[in-house]
């Protein structure tokens, strides 16, 4: 039996990938800001949320809210 499907679907354009793996390589980004990245990169690359949830150590309130942040704000958010 599977689970439910989330209402979070994290789609990058090429532009909008290239700049999130530039932000993971970054040795100068705070650490922080590169979990998020990676958390919105682990679904959007087709993780479901518990595989990214443990991926990048990150509760499934959290990992939902930078997605969701990330869909409605972009990088801004």
């Amino acid at each position: 039996m599977q689970g439910r499907r989330s209402a979070v679907v994290v789609e990058l354009s090429g532009d909008q990938r290239e700049e999130l793996e530039r932000i993971v390589r970054s040795r100068t980004v705070p650490p922080g800001l590169v979990r998020r990245v990676q958390a919105v990169l682990a679904i959007a690359n087709g993780m479901t949320f518990r595989e990214a949830m443990k991926a990048v150590d990150m509760s499934d309130k959290h990992l939902r809210k930078w997605c969701r942040r990330y869909l409605e704000e972009g990088m801004s958010g």
